[in-house]
């Protein structure tokens, strides 16, 4: 057999590139690497997590195909990465979304792939999402659909810690730093209970990029950078004029935390930083100099800093 090949769309979740970022901080001595999750066929890490949350009842059968599902998502993104799960294994996806977290483009992805959408507000225009609320809404949804299928709990198992081991595998040594973004709790809380557990002497920086709060708690998850939107733009065009790489916003945030803190990490550190996305969603917000000027406002020059070690 050919290794080369995959077995469907699917066996292309996760094994995505990691790879060097000379131009981020050429000077400063850092070995500076990024896990690409834009590479994940929906363009994002959302497929990690919905194949982690699906798998395991379309094997035992649980889930057959044209049974209803019901699946709640505080992002679009979430959202889409189910609706492909379901349009490749023939299921009838209702997902119930946070309808601020829903742009054109990812309803019109959503409905490219068959997916029934019920867009609802669980909290003020510009509050979090009541992921509570979500779950409850879909429980109902699913209680009105004959067979319906809706998973025991609203969140796949949040020790998974694939991205972690390839992180491990890609490279010749434990990486000293690992930014990860608190907008990807499975990826963040499945690395911190990885590093638990083989007693790993990383230090992972939680970058908080939720605007409205709400980070995963826990053992591990002390040192955290909070990061404003407007870093987070200014992370997202600074890693697209040093590297080339259109990112989205999460992305960004990851990178305006990697540059508020590389001063102070020790030279010849390896550091790995999370991109959960590609940028093509994000084409006429983050990038577009309109949106920017009239919801963000000025954008902040990202710069090194000369601090004491972190350690």
């Amino acid at each position: 057999m050919n290794h080369h090949v995959r077995q469907g769309i699917l066996d292309t979740v996760g094994q995505t590139p990691l790879v060097c970022l000379n131009g981020l901080s050429p000077d400063s001595g850092l070995r500076v690497h990024a896990k690409l999750e834009r590479f994940n066929p929906t363009g994002s890490i959302e497929d990690r997590t919905a194949l982690g949350l699906l798998l395991t009842p379309l094997r035992t059968g649980e889930i057959v195909p044209g049974r209803p599902v019901v699946l709640a998502a505080d992002s679009g993104n979430l959202a889409i990465s189910y609706a492909q799960v379901c349009r490749y294994y023939g299921l009838d996806l209702h997902v119930v979304v946070e309808a601020g977290a829903v742009t054109v483009w990812h309803r019109a992805m959503l409905h490219a792939f068959g997916a029934r959408i019920e867009a609802v507000r669980t909290a003020p225009a510009g509050g979090p999402p009541d992921g509570g609320r979500l779950a409850r809404l879909a429980d109902a949804l699913a209680a009105t659909l004959p067979g319906a299928y809706r998973p025991r709990s609203g969140s796949p198992d949040s020790t998974d810690d694939t991205l972690v081991r390839e992180i491990r595998a890609g490279l010749p040594a434990d990486p000293d730093y690992l930014f990860c973004p608190a907008s990807s709790p499975v990826a963040l809380l499945g690395a911190a209970a990885h590093l638990r557990t083989h007693r790993l002497a990383t230090t992972l920086v939680v970058v908080d990029d939720l605007p409205h709060g709400g980070r995963p708690r826990g053992p591990g998850l002390d040192l955290v950078e909070p990061v404003t939107e407007a870093e987070a733009v200014a992370g997202c065009r600074q890693l697209l004029d040093r590297e080339g790489l259109l990112t989205g916003r999460s992305s960004g945030a990851v990178i305006a935390a990697f540059a508020r803190l590389r001063g102070r990490l020790e030279p010849g550190a390896v550091c790995v930083l999370i991109l959960p996305d590609g940028g093509d969603r994000y084409a006429d917000t983050v990038y577009s100099d309109s949106w920017v000027d009239a919801q963000v406002g000025t954008v902040p020059e990202l710069r090194l800093t000369h601090l004491e070690p972190v350690r």
